[in-house]
């Protein structure tokens, strides 16, 4: 069906936005970039396509991952899978 441009909130919800954030650092003299990851709450703003598969809604993220989410959502979990 194509891309949706907006994404109900309530399908993010339980959803993670996995990334990294940089700082320069110097060790032994030199400059580096030391990464630290971090996890937080996926926002619709984060959502890079999604589309309606039967009964399930797929949304890709902009970290790479692809969420499987049921449309009845009164029991059921998100299902992820690593892309």
């Amino acid at each position: 069906e194509g891309s949706m441009a907006q994404v109900e909130a309530k399908y993010l919800k339980g959803l993670k936005f996995t990334g990294a954030t940089s700082k320069e650092v110097v060790v032994n003299g030199k400059k580096r970039k030391k990464w630290t990851p971090f996890e937080r709450a996926l926002v619709p703003a984060d959502v890079l396509a999604s589309s309606e598969r039967g009964d399930n809604i797929v949304i890709v993220a902009g970290d790479g991952q692809k969420h499987i989410v049921p449309r009845a959502q009164k029991a059921a979990k998100a299902e992820e899978t690593e892309k």
